[in-house]
């Protein structure tokens, strides 16, 4: 599959939901003029490219992402909040970066691909630390570019940050953290509505 492909794969299937009554579901409650607004945008800046070093370039979409991420973080409500998106970010950072780290030195453990395992262990711990969608778009923006340029300073992996491959892992981590939320809201409804019947109170019970 060519670099690429996937995130506009994803995007077009998100697109498809969203116009068919998925919005809540998929952004929360984010504004879908925001969305446009970000992705219009960013779709101009993705083939730039900015050198920073002599080995190591940014794509400009990835700095306007980043961007957005950041400003997501800082606008939590309470300081807590906001510390707590951080550690979250560092911890999500921290398992990307040490299981690419593994793969390379021993890809004997590669469960399915590095590229599925990559994202699956992102997603499913973004999705896990927070249910909103504005808060797993920074977590994994941040932690996936920090892990990438940890990489690329360890001289282990050479690749524009923000590269096409490596928006494809960053939608796929994104669509299995909006997944993660979808099954635990699911999950609760579930348990809502079922929770007079464990506990015996449809009528049915001992008086």
């Amino acid at each position: 599959m060519n670099a690429g492909f996937f995130t506009f794969w994803l995007l077009g299937l998100a697109g498809i939901l969203v116009l068919t009554g998925w919005r809540r579901e998929l952004l929360g409650t984010v504004r879908l003029r925001a969305l446009l607004v970000f992705g219009v945008v960013w779709a101009v800046l993705l083939p730039v490219n900015w050198a920073l070093t002599s080995t190591l370039s940014i794509r400009l979409s990835l700095v306007w992402q980043m961007g957005w991420a950041i400003g997501c973080l800082l606008l939590a409500k309470l300081r807590s909040q906001a510390l707590y998106h951080l550690f979250a970010t560092a911890i999500v950072g921290a398992l990307v970066y040490w299981i690419r780290v593994l793969y390379l030195y021993d890809p004997v453990f590669v469960v399915i691909h590095p590229f599925w395992d990559t994202a699956l262990a992102a997603g499913l711990l973004a999705g896990i630390l927070s249910p909103l969608f504005a808060v797993q778009f920074s977590i994994l923006t941040l932690a996936l570019a920090l892990a990438q340029l940890l990489l690329h300073r360890s001289a282990m992996l050479h690749i524009p940050l923000g590269s096409a491959s490596w928006q494809d892992g960053f939608f796929a981590a994104l669509a299995i953290a909006r997944t993660v939320s979808g099954m635990a809201a699911i999950a609760a409804h579930l348990r809502t509505r079922l929770a007079p019947y464990w506990l015996g109170e449809d009528g049915g019970g001992s008086s």
